[in-house]
Order: C-alpha cells, then structure tokens, then sequence
C-alpha cells in the first residue's frame, strides 16, 4: 500500500495525508522530499529507505523500525513516535517543533546540528548518539539515557537532566555546553570528575 501511496504522490505531486499503514516491511523506499500530513504508521519495518528532506505534520509512529534510514534535512511538527527503532539512523539538519519521543531507541543515531524546539523525550535511548551543534528550546527530557552521547557545541543550559544517564556523554574542552544544566547529586560528581576534580 505504502509504495502505491508514495508512487501516486511523486506522479501527481500530492500530499500523502489522513491514511493509516500498518505492518508493512519496505526496502530501499525513495521518500525524500515527500509531504506527509496526518499520516499514521503501526508496527512497519523500512530498511535503507530515505526521507531526506520529508516533511511531517501532525503524524503518529507507533512500534516501527526505521533503523539505518536517512531523514537528513526534515521537518516535523507535532509528530509522536512511540515504541519505535531509529538505531543509526540519520537526522542531521533537521527540525523538530512540538515533538514527543517516547519509549524508543535512537542508539548512535545523528542528530548533528538539528533544532528541537519544544519537544518532550521520555524513556528514549540515546546511548551514544551525535548530538552536536544541537539548538535546544523549551525541550524536556525525562529518563532519557545520553550515555556517551556526544554533545559538542550543544548549549544545555535551562535543560533538566537530573533523571537521565549522562555517563560518557562528550563535550568541547571547556565543558562550556554544561553551563546551566540542570543535574541530580551524582551527576555532578560524574562531571567534576570530568573536571578533574578529585572527590575525597
């Protein structure tokens, strides 16, 4: 169904809107570029497709798997994903607006230089995902593990980490990003230790 949908789409330069795809497993898609409104997506598998450049309005992923795909240089707005996989895959330059990411893994995926204004992670694994350059607003995080995360020129101040796993995480020599941060007791000696501080 989904192919048929896209096909149509580039054809007649269409909007793929209001529709509701379920279980299917597609490979090497061609969805760049494409407009989806309204679209929900349940329990799919896409291996190696690509969404450069796609945009996503109002969309729900719930239990899908798009591992390795590329969604450089995207859009979404108030977009849920849920219990979903995105392990490796790559988001760079893309904008986030009034997102929930939830319950989902995100391992070593590329977040490098995409803007997240307003979005809620909650439950996600980002266990050594890029996100450098990153421009935050008004995003909360919420049991979120950042282990090992690189987090290069990404200004966390006003972000609240407290509950999250921050272990590893990589920054710019002058541990600039971390001016701001919210964090618990025990995330601050894991940072001084960063610091060199010797705790006695």
């Amino acid at each position: 169904m989904l192919e048929q949908l896209v096909k149509r789409a580039r054809e007649e330069e269409e909007i793929l809107e209001d529709e509701t795809i379920t279980g299917e497993t597609v490979s090497g898609l061609d969805l760049s570029r494409l407009d989806f409104r309204r679209m929900q997506f349940f329990r799919c598998r896409f291996a190696d497709c690509d969404f450069s450049g796609a945009e996503f309005l109002c969309c729900t992923w719930y239990g899908c798997d798009f591992s390795r795909c590329r969604f450089s240089e995207s859009y979404w707005k108030q977009t849920l994903i849920q219990a979903c996989r995105g392990d490796a895959a790559v988001f760079a330059d893309s904008i986030f607006r009034q997102c929930r990411l939830q319950d989902s893994s995100f391992c070593y995926a590329n977040f490098s230089g995409v803007a997240l204004e307003e979005c809620f992670f909650s439950g996600m694994q980002c266990r050594q995902a890029v996100l450098a350059r990153v421009k935050l607003k008004k995003t909360k995080w919420q049991s979120t593990d950042l282990t090992g995360a690189e987090l290069f020129q990404t200004p966390l101040k006003g972000m609240d980490l407290s509950d999250c796993e921050i272990a590893g995480i990589t920054v710019s020599e002058s541990f600039s990003e971390l001016r701001g941060v919210k964090l618990s007791p025990l995330q601050a000696v894991d940072v001084a230790r960063m610091l060199g501080v010797q705790i006695v």
